[in-house]
């Protein structure tokens, strides 16, 4: 009975509980459906609806006179939809991407991003070698190539190998039409190699533009254009084809070396090898043997530590992580009392202190706790640290070097991409790469003859794979395709079936390579500011091109446009099923530049010119007659391969041209420029200090010494205090300071003088002597005085009023314009502890005992701790000196093989005696060497000054902005202009007339035109040893020149590094002059 109840309420409790359970979910259906039905069916809707940006035209740049610069073409692209893609039924698919990517490859066209298999890959046979090479297999490639004049011998090679035809030069052509260069040529492979010319107005451009006449072959063209460019070469070794065909060439001529052509290879164990061997270069420390940790500690402690332990950052919470104090904790475990403490600066720096203000301290805060992290051993647990990893990466990222290390796995970034294709396609390892490239192809069901073509399918399964969720958005695969390659592919390939060909407005440079440096580059959104700027702030898609340097990134709100957008309703997997809404973009406006475009390609040319005349030790020839250069002593300057030329209008400060040599091709980077064409930016020596630098604007990133021309400076500043412009002094020769002489140039050079001198035949003859007596307050010799002695606060006040050490106000805000540095007494031990840390560097291995066993730690603490006695209240004596060398088992007094003095005495007398402010620092301040440095924008606007009457510029470059149909003014700039204070503006006249008598006497370059000028040169000694050569760099040469001398409209800078002396810019100044006036030689207009 008892059981028949106890089953019964068992009975009705379920029941109850059920009721209850449909009740509850009855009232949640209610609410969703009834009470809060809106609000989800609006949530739904708009989970379905999504929104795409449709890009609007980007504005036009133009010159002054309304010449395009940089504008929008139209271009073939091919493009995939992953959502239309996905509908069609795998074998179709693979058919499709096999015809497609059999064309893309006839077509020469690049459109493999990154395939984790490389085909006929270039390595080095063992993996010592990669640490022993500094550089590349590929790098190693394109030198032999280059250096063996093979460059007509790679263009000529061809092969049907591939079960398509594929020749080099076909790849050329495309990758010059990326540049901007569009050659009309036809390459037929059917009875060998066969180019011929597409007849038509594009042909008669193309040859007249490029001064090549109707019987220059097709091949000779191209082998012309692209002889000297490596960039088209590294993008030939982008493809498997062009690589095995190279190679062939280097067999056939013996010049493997120590190369070999692996059939397939991992990509990602390739560049493994490579990075670990770049980062051997870097830091010797790292090696074969080291793992990923040890190589992140080295990089961090010789890269980045200094910048982490000075930085915070704020989170997204607002509250700030502050590395620092995890190493403080970590110390304060080890029971160590810390010796400093911090405070927090504004722009997340983190200022270290001592804790206590003690006696003078041989190190720096920051140092001091370094060294006791590492006494502690706990300095490596701190980079290692989870918490400080990510910002240790980004502190290294900021000194430009990339580690390519996943520190949240503690991997390679190379070996973690490997795991995960290994794992994706069920491979235990790498040994076997034909069964890693079989299983690729059974995984998306593929067969296919040729391997090339299969590679280029799976190129496409893994961009639509990358894609994720946003199978609405489109691939670009490629852009610049022919018009014979879009039929074939339209041909061959369904419509609505996920590949397209479509026409994209794109970025275009008709003029490439002129202005560059001023029309700046574009590139995609990457950097944290740019992501909160545009994307988070402004509404930009992530993926957009944006401009990066130049005008195109100071006004890229302008040019940018109002984007449009277009809302497409989409399924649960991201697929398009309906477009619900378009709205159209709209240009954005036009930026109109001040540069005159005609004037920037002769002032171009004419530099090209200088310093190719320069480098063969050829005279400068052009319409206007021969000019003879300088050389080094019978001896061409070799190493004259970098310059800028800035024009300036003096009496509005618009910047007519401005110059860099060398210069770079804008085009490549309309759709996002490729890494062969990136790295062909750089320098093969990054040692090398002032080698060439294609990004790198000369113009407003370089600051040198001046040299001569910084004496009319010396000369305005001397007449301000008093001194006639009349006065005479006896040139005589050399001024001797203690045991140093100060020696005119003649004098150096020949024992001569100058005889007696004012202030015009100083700065025409460039009369160092002059200077020094003036700096003396006396003629040395003679003991007469000048009249006033000028002082360094003299000379610092003048540059100052000239607008040296400051900004020109240029509108271009990325690169960053160049302060460039004024004359100070309290940086000369600044520059002096430089000098030293670099002297100690180079050499202090040599001088350890030589059975004291070294290693880096010691090296780094014993320059640090010299280069500290430069800091002391007290110059310390030599006997202070070799006391401290021998503490840190240097040898002090033996001198080394061919020096006469050993290190303390260099020490002694060659650093610690000259590191404070003295007489012979003003003499060398006030003909413009020592410690003051202006680039070349700066030193036309302090030549304007001069020219104009005593008024300083601000710089402008861009004239006005307009509306996209140049219908309506926008923006206008207008010259904004400061009076100097100087006391009489008649003291600029006498400068003007010493420049206009230095141009009489320059021999006939300048004297061929017919107007006068003013000129002034300069030259700048570089003491820092070139490390391709072992010895001193050649002299900076500069030249100052306005134009007319009676009333001057322009002024021109340049500057030729290792160009030896001044007067070598003397042609190439000639020709801006006859240019922008107009001038015709006399036979010309006979």
């Amino acid at each position: 009975m008892f059981k028949g109840i106890k089953k019964m309420d068992r009975f009705q409790i379920m029941k109850i509980v059920l009721i209850l359970m449909m009740l509850i979910l009855l009232g949640r259906l209610f609410s969703i459906m009834i009470i809060k039905g809106e609000e989800y069916r609006y949530i739904a809707d708009n989970k379905r609806v999504k929104t795409i940006t449709l890009s609007a035209p980007r504005g036009n740049i133009y010159d002054r006179n309304g010449k395009l610069l940089a504008g929008t073409k139209l271009s073939f692209a091919v493009k995939l939809y992953k959502d239309e893609l996905s509908q069609v039924e795998l074998k179709e698919k693979n058919q499709m991407f096999k015809d497609l990517a059999y064309y893309l490859e006839e077509e020469g066209t690049a459109y493999i991003e990154k395939f984790p298999i490389t085909f006929h890959a270039f390595i080095y046979p063992s993996e010592d070698i990669y640490y022993k090479e500094k550089q590349s297999p590929t790098s190693k490639v394109i030198d032999i190539i280059f250096e063996n004049n093979l460059q007509n011998e790679v263009l000529n090679a061809y092969t049907s190998e591939g079960g398509f035809d594929f020749a080099i030069v076909k790849s050329v052509i495309n990758s010059l039409d990326l540049k901007g260069i569009t050659i009309p040529v036809r390459v037929s492979t059917k009875s060998g190699l066969d180019l011929e010319y597409i007849e038509g107005k594009e042909l008669e451009e193309f040859l007249l533009r490029n001064h090549f006449s109707k019987k220059t072959s097709p091949m000779e063209a191209i082998y012309s254009l692209v002889k000297d460019d490596k960039s088209t070469f590294y993008k030939v070794l982008d493809q498997p084809l062009g690589r095995k065909l190279v190679y062939s060439i280097l067999q056939a001529h013996k010049l493997e070396a120590n190369i070999l052509l692996a059939d397939k290879v991992l990509a990602y164990d390739e560049e493994y090898r490579i990075q670990k061997g770049h980062l051997h270069q870097l830091f010797p420390q790292i090696n074969a043997k080291t793992d990923v940790k040890e190589d992140f500690i080295a990089v961090v402690t010789s890269a980045g530590l200094g910048n982490l332990l000075q930085s915070y950052y704020t989170l997204k919470d607002e509250t700030k992580f502050i590395p620092i104090d995890i190493l403080f904790e970590l110390l304060k475990n080890k029971g160590v009392q810390l010796p400093v403490t911090y405070t927090l600066k504004g722009k997340n720096q983190v200022d270290i202190q001592f804790v206590k203000k003690t006696p003078f301290s041989r190190e720096l805060p920051i140092d001091r706790l370094i060294r006791i992290a590492k006494e502690q051993n706990v300095l490596n647990d701190f980079i290692l640290d989870q918490r400080v990893a990510p910002y240790a990466q980004s502190a290294v990222l900021e000194t430009g070097i990339n580690p390519k290390i996943n520190v949240k796995l503690w991997e390679y970034t190379a070996k973690k991409d490997k795991s995960d294709l290994l794992e994706r396609y069920k491979q235990k390892d790498a040994s076997d790469m034909d069964a890693l490239f079989h299983a690729m192809k059974e995984y998306y069901d593929l067969e296919c003859d040729s391997d090339y073509i299969a590679r280029g399918v799976l190129s496409f399964y893994d961009r639509l794979m990358e894609q994720g969720h946003y199978g609405y958005v489109p691939i670009t695969l490629t852009y610049g395709l022919t018009q014979e390659g879009v039929s074939r592919i339209e041909e061959a390939i369904p419509n609505n079936k996920g590949i397209e060909v479509s026409i994209e407005p794109i970025r275009y440079y008709p003029e490439r390579d002129l202005a560059a440096h001023v029309i700046g580059y574009m590139g995609k959104i990457s950097q944290e500011e740019e992501i909160k700027k545009y994307v988070e702030e402004l509404g930009y898609s992530s993926d957009e091109m944006i401009g990066k340097t130049g005008i195109e990134e100071s006004y890229e709100e302008i040019l940018h446009g109002k984007k449009g957008m277009k809302k497409v309703e989409i399924d649960v997997m991201g697929n398009r099923t309906k477009t619900l809404e378009e709205v159209s973009p709209e240009q954005g406006g036009n930026v109109f530049l001040a540069i005159d475009s005609d004037l920037q390609k002769v002032a171009h040319d004419a530099l090209r010119k200088t310093l190719l005349c320069l480098q063969n030790g050829e005279n400068f020839s052009s319409e206007w007659g021969e000019a003879p250069l300088a050389t080094n002593e019978g001896t061409p300057y070799y190493n004259a391969n970098a310059g800028a030329v800035v024009v300036m209008d003096i009496k509005t400060g618009e910047i007519l041209a401005k110059v860099n040599d060398p210069t770079f091709n804008l085009n490549p980077f309309a759709t996002g420029i490729s890494a062969s064409d990136w790295k062909a930016l750089f320098p093969e020596n990054e040692k090398d200090a002032i080698a060439p630098r294609p990004l790198y604007d000369i113009a407003m990133q370089t600051a040198v010494q001046p040299g001569s021309i910084f004496k009319l400076c010396s000369t305005l500043a001397a007449f301000e205090k008093g001194l006639s412009p009349d006065e005479m002094i006896l040139d005589s020769g050399v001024v001797t300071i203690g045991d140093t002489d100060f020696g005119c140039h003649i004098w150096n050079d020949k024992k001569a003088t100058h005889g007696w001198v004012d202030s015009r035949l100083a700065i025409q003859e460039s009369c160092n002597y002059y200077f020094y007596a003036l700096a003396l307050g006396e003629n040395q010799t003679t003991h007469q005085p000048t009249g006033v002695q000028l002082t360094i606060d003299d000379l610092i006040s003048m540059a100052k009023k000239l607008g040296l050490g400051e900004p020109t106000g240029i509108e271009i805000n990325n690169p960053q314009e160049v302060s460039g540095l004024v004359p100070d007494p309290d940086s000369k031990i600044q520059i002096r502890k430089k000098q030293l840390e670099e002297f100690l560097t180079k050499t202090i291995e040599k001088y350890f005992e030589k059975d004291y066993q070294f290693n880096d730690n010691d090296i780094k603490w014993s320059i640090h701790t010299i280069v500290s006695w430069l800091d002391e209240k007290d110059v310390l004596s030599r006997e202070k000196v070799v006391e401290g060398l021998e503490d840190l088992h240097l040898e002090a007094e033996t001198p080394l093989k061919n020096e006469k003095v050993g290190l303390a005495d260099i020490i002694k007398y060659d650093y610690l005696n000259q590191s404070s402010w003295d007489i012979t620092d003003t003499l060398n301040v006030i003909i413009g060497q020592g410690p003051n440095a202006y680039t070349p924008l700066q030193m036309v606007r302090y030549m304007s000054v001069f020219a104009n009457g005593g008024y300083k510029l601000k710089a402008r470059v861009v004239g006005k902005v307009m509306n996209k149909d140049n219908t309506e003014i926008l923006e206008q700039t207008a010259p904004a202009k400061v009076k100097v204070d100087i006391k009489d503006p008649a003291h600029l006249k006498p400068i003007l007339e010493g420049m206009h008598q230095a141009k009489n006497v320059s021999g006939v370059i300048l004297n061929s035109i017919p107007m006068e000028v003013g000129i002034k040169t300069g030259t700048a000694e570089n003491l820092a040893i070139n490390p391709n050569t072992g010895r001193n760099y050649d002299n900076y040469a500069w030249f100052l020149c306005f134009a007319p001398y009676e009333e001057p409209k322009i002024a021109i800078a340049t500057i030729l590094f290792q160009g030896g002396s001044g007067i070598n810019a003397a042609a190439l100044n000639r020709e801006i002059i006859a240019k922008y006036f107009n001038l015709k030689p006399p036979s010309a207009e006979e």
